[in-house]
């Protein structure tokens, strides 16, 4: 990674592992039961956050999916073709493109 002229490394979050989102009552985040799940995605969020700082000739971002229908989903959500679709805007992101941002198909989310 240290030889490519545009490294990066995309971590796949949640909006589950948003703190901001948990408290937003207007959002699913702030309802979903799902502790483990959670707290292993805010974890991705913090190290997402502090490696970006470190190695910052690395772009380093956390992406989420979104609900996206698979069997962990219960097949509730969004196809996984939309699914993937924050992650491929990072991963394919240019040179100047984000690094430190955690994001999802619309865009920034807060962490």
């Amino acid at each position: 990674m240290e030889k490519s002229s545009n490294p990066r490394v995309v971590n796949v979050s949640s909006g589950l592992g948003s703190f901001a989102l948990f408290h937003d009552l207007d959002r699913i985040e702030s309802r979903a039961a799902t502790v483990p799940y959670a707290a292993s995605k805010a974890a991705i969020n913090m190290m997402t956050a502090r490696l970006a700082r470190l190695l910052s000739h690395i772009h380093i971002n956390a992406a989420d999916p979104g609900q996206t229908s698979t069997e962990l989903s219960g097949n509730q959500g969004h196809s996984i073709h939309d699914g993937t679709d924050a992650i491929v805007n990072v991963a394919l992101a240019g040179p100047d493109g984000p690094s430190g941002t955690y994001a999802d198909r619309t865009g920034e989310l807060p962490w």
